[in-house]
């Protein structure tokens, strides 16, 4: 049966975040939100077979009242505890079902970008408004229309424009964001990004016993595809790191391999969207970087991206505690920021303490954990069970001695 849960786990957590987002139902019932509980409650079934058993029921009837006291009772903390209390659970879940053989939903995350990236390429052409139906940044503001978020919301076939991009130049391209930065079968760029960045780190950390040709292949594709900043920037950094760093030979071999072919995949992207590329490359990914760290710097008082935020009318108040573009700059704007830094300090205390009791090779854990870290300076999905659920492999460490080995 645990084998079954690990085959499918993951599939059904992607599923259900565009399922969500979408706001889909059926008979007035939430599909996400039947979805998510289903999920929840698997989860502290597969959580039985190991140590946390009384601590993964505790979770879930908790879970349950503030939920039920949020909803009622409109009562915001109840609602936040109750994410953090939820997300627990998907973490343990995560550390249980995948941390031991990480390669098991590393292969997952392979098939399903396999999946996705036909979609892309079809996104990428603008073949028909069908492919973006699932697409929830259609809602975000741009010049070419507007949707009324509560009512086009799950509307499948949309009435947006579509433009010529295969082998348009820069100068005769119209710039579409969904058609620049596709979603996949995913329902953001952005979410697709932390999920890129995440199998990034297990691709880089994973000793590949035979040549992975394929698998090289999908990720170098998919990295270029999603024209992300962050999906850019986690590629460089794990390539700086194993290959000039990290003295394993065949980890040294596999990070040259991925970035030479992701430099390949990034020359037939500019052959045949000479004009997303560059448009991407350029202005796009450093208007994507300055909301993300002219935020940061802002909470400290240091306005070096000022002047080019007003030169591209960009618009942003950085004082507004409600919009943040990053999980990090919502924190640093926080007057409670303080307690999470205390938080994330024990944290790392403690996972810390476990690495160094650790037997056998940590480097996969470690390079998650950090990615993981890093993925919140650009979008903050710290709430997603999806996230929690590698969150948790990361942690593995700390988590390992009440984890039995589940057949």
């Amino acid at each position: 049966m645990l084998n079954q849960v690990r085959k499918y786990y993951f599939y059904l957590l992607i599923i259900n975040i565009t399922l969500a987002a979408n706001g889909w139902s059926f008979l007035g019932i939430s599909i996400g939100q039947l979805f998510y509980w289903l999920l929840l409650f698997l989860g502290v079934k597969v959580l039985f077979k190991t140590g946390y058993s009384k601590l993964s029921l505790f979770l879930l009837c908790l879970t349950l009242i503030l939920k039920i006291f949020s909803a009622f009772l409109g009562i915001v903390f109840t609602g936040f505890m109750s994410e953090f209390t939820s997300g627990l659970i998907f973490i343990l879940v995560g550390a249980s079902l995948y941390a031991e053989n990480p390669n098991i939903i590393y292969r997952q995350l392979i098939s399903f970008f396999a999946l996705s990236i036909p979609f892309m390429i079809l996104q990428k052409i603008g073949v028909h408004t069908f492919f973006y139906g699932w697409n929830t940044e259609l809602f975000h503001k741009n010049f070419n229309y507007s949707f009324d978020e509560v009512k086009d919301l799950g509307v499948i076939f949309k009435n947006i424009p579509l433009f010529p991009t295969l082998f348009v130049q820069f100068k005769d391209l119209t710039y579409a964001m969904y058609q620049g930065r596709p979603t996949g079968l995913l329902y953001s760029n952005n979410v697709l990004s932390v999920i890129i960045s995440l199998a990034l780190a297990l691709h880089f950390s994973i000793y590949h016993k035979i040549n992975r040709n394929f698998k090289n292949i999908i990720i170098a594709a998919i990295t270029v595809l999603t024209m992300s900043t962050l999906v850019y920037g986690v590629l460089v950094i794990l390539f700086i790191y194993y290959y000039y760093i990290n003295k394993n030979k065949n980890l040294k071999s596999n990070g040259l391999k991925t970035f030479f072919l992701t430099s390949v995949m990034l020359i037939f992207h500019y052959i045949f969207f000479p004009g997303l590329t560059v448009s991407s490359i350029g202005l796009i990914n450093i208007i994507s970087f300055v909301t993300r760290f002219a935020e940061i710097f802002n909470v400290f008082g240091l306005n070096y991206f000022d002047d080019f935020i007003v030169l591209q009318n960009l618009k942003i108040d950085f004082n507004d505690k409600d919009q943040s573009f990053s999980l990090i700059g919502a924190l640093l704007k926080n007057r409670f920021s303080f307690i999470f830094l205390i938080f994330s300090l024990l944290i790392m205390k403690i996972y810390y303490k476990n690495l160094k009791k650790f037997q056998r090779p940590v480097i996969i854990y470690t390079s998650l954990f950090f990615v993981c870290i890093m993925t919140q300076f650009a979008v903050n999905f710290l709430k997603a069970p999806t996230f929690q659920l590698f969150f948790g492999i990361a942690l593995f460490p700390i988590f390992k001695s009440k984890i039995l080995r589940l057949k």
